[in-house]
């Protein structure tokens, strides 16, 4: 599995390292066994993960037997939860997180997110890639993303150590700064997209200010996926429905 292999190259790397002789529906059985033997444990983390004060989710397309699926991953500093769900929507985030949850999601800018809860960071990674990309293309650009930069390095540089009353005043600063950009972005037909991407999310770029705790990007949650995108690469298909509990078990 950490060898990125398939049965059958696992079955060519037994007999040749070790001299052992496997068929590939053996070591499908064996991994079958070994993930029905963790699944309490993954049950647990789901429980536990709902009661993380911050949680960064983020989701991929994944292809089992051809169709496509959604690969959700929900991580903490200590917890990490995926799921494979043929759903995009909200009703796998209340699987994995319940109908209560109180705290904080940090998050892309997908619309199921904003519908689940109004406790939100979204990532500023996100904004600033789309921000430059548009600097490179238009000149109209250039400033926007110079003074989006500029708004971002006060949102990541606030801490617990910052004082209450001080976070609330930046916030309101902050979020009047916003919605100056989003107001520009209006003279300019090829900003007007990117300025709506703002505007819907004008209550969710400084959250952080107010929580400090919060990460500002959604890093982690892309750190994550990571290596199972790089697996989707490599098998381009799961082949059927019980290989999407066996690779999250894994």
């Amino acid at each position: 599995f950490e060898d990125r292999l398939p049965h059958k190259k696992i079955t060519s790397a037994l007999i040749r390292d070790y001299n052992i002789t496997i068929s590939p529906g053996s070591i499908f059985d064996c991994t079958r066994r070994v993930a029905d033997s963790l699944e309490e444990q993954h049950k647990q983390l789901m429980k536990k993960i709902r009661r993380a004060k911050v949680i960064y989710v983020d989701e991929t397309h994944i292809k089992v037997n051809g169709k496509t699926y959604y690969l959700w991953v929900f991580t903490t500093n200590k917890i990490t939860v995926f799921v494979i769900r043929k759903s995009r929507g909200e009703d796998v985030i209340h699987e994995v997180l319940g109908k209560k949850f109180q705290y904080t999601l940090v998050c892309d800018g997908w619309k199921v997110y904003a519908s689940y809860t109004n406790n939100l960071q979204r990532c500023w990674a996100h904004l600033l890639r789309e921000s430059k990309f548009l600097a490179k293309e238009h000149k109209s650009a250039i400033t926007l993303y110079d003074h989006l930069n500029r708004i971002f390095i006060q949102v990541r540089a606030i801490t617990t150590r910052t004082p209450e009353e001080l976070r609330k005043k930046i916030y309101t600063s902050l979020i009047t700064q916003l919605q100056q950009w989003v107001d520009y972005t209006e003279n300019f037909k090829e900003l007007r997209k990117f300025g709506t991407k703002i505007k819907n999310g004008i209550k969710f770029w400084c959250t952080r200010v107010l929580k400090p705790t919060v990460e500002p990007t959604n890093n982690f949650a892309e750190q994550k996926l990571r290596e199972p995108i790089v697996q989707r690469k490599i098998f381009g298909t799961l082949r059927n429905e019980k290989l999407t509990r066996i690779i999250l078990l894994f």
